[in-house]
């Protein structure tokens, strides 16, 4: 594709966003969340003033009684569980949170004071698969991971 036939039709999809938001402007009442279906600020990669008010809000919140590897973002967190089972019984799971028992897998596994080897964030993110949280947490390691150290 050409540059010109790709700036003819980034105008084009311009243009028309602006026609339908000024079709649906006169139709939708103002709320608080009102949304449109075009970005306002166009094709722009650049972050708007709102969305860097809003991650500077982020990072000023108090998060310090739990640490980082424990917690998933508020931004990053999903509206609702896309896994729907026919029976919901199934789909609960036990998740280990006992740090004693992580203790005692990790000295069996690699011998005496095992346990002491790794700090806490990295004995949780070695044992944590990735498919946990996946899509949620960026940072999340694979199972793999003391294979490979």
């Amino acid at each position: 594709m050409s540059s010109r036939s790709a700036a003819r039709l980034s105008r084009q999809a311009l243009r028309h966003c602006r026609n339908q938001r000024a079709a649906v402007a006169p139709l939708i009442r103002p709320t608080s969340t009102t949304t449109t279906t075009c970005p306002s600020n166009g094709f722009s990669t650049s972050p708007t003033r709102r969305d860097v008010a809003e991650s500077a809000a982020y990072a000023n919140a108090d998060n310090s009684e739990v640490p980082r590897w424990a917690r998933t973002p508020e931004r990053m967190k999903a509206p609702f569980s896309p896994h729907i089972t026919k029976d919901p019984a199934r789909s609960r799971w036990k998740v280990n949170d006992d740090p004693k028992k992580l203790d005692t897998a990790l000295g069996r596994f690699l011998g005496h004071n095992g346990d002491r080897l790794l700090p806490d964030e990295l004995k949780w993110l070695a044992v944590t698969h990735k498919s946990f949280d996946q899509g949620r947490r960026g940072f999340n390691d694979r199972l793999a991971f003391l294979g490979m150290s």
